[in-house]
Formats: structure tokens, C-alpha cells, sequence
């Protein structure tokens, strides 16, 4: 799901297993490496909701629980 929040898109995956795999994230990448070398006036934000239960910042993504769905609409650093 790619939302437009004018001068950013926040790219969204959801995947429905617990147990996070690094190959998850291939998808949000490959968007943000295209968009990036299109148009580098807007910045991407990606995220991945999963089954899991643990919310963090990973290197490649944010990465929330279904739990904190929530989150999706609040930037990064609240």
C-alpha cells in the first residue's frame, strides 16, 4: 500500500507471519530504490506490519505488530 502525504510516501507491506524474514522487506526496497532515482525531492518512509508481536526500527524498514497498527498514521520518532 503506498500512501501520498505530499512530499513523502509512506510505503506499507503486511505480512501475516510471526516470525520476521529479512526477505520481507525486498518489496519495500525495491519501490523505495525506483522512487528514489525518479523523483529524490520526496522522501519514503517504509513500513511493515506483521504477526509478530515486537515494534521496532529495523535498518531496512519500521517494522510493527499488528498489535500497534495504530502507529501507521504517527511519524517515526513519536
Amino acid at each position: 500500500m503506498i500512501i501520498d502525504c505530499g512530499e513523502q510516501l509512506n510505503a506499507i507491506e503486511i505480512k501475516s507471519s510471526a516470525t520476521v524474514n529479512t526477505y520481507f522487506f525486498k518489496n519495500l526496497n525495491t519501490f523505495a530504490n525506483l522512487k528514489q532515482n525518479k523523483n529524490r525531492e520526496r522522501s519514503i518512509t517504509k513500513q511493515l506490519v506483521y504477526g509478530g508481536e515486537t515494534t521496532q526500527q529495523r535498518s531496512d524498514a519500521r517494522l510493527l505488530s499488528w498489535r500497534d497498527v495504530q502507529l501507521l498514521t504517527k511519524p517515526e520518532s513519536e
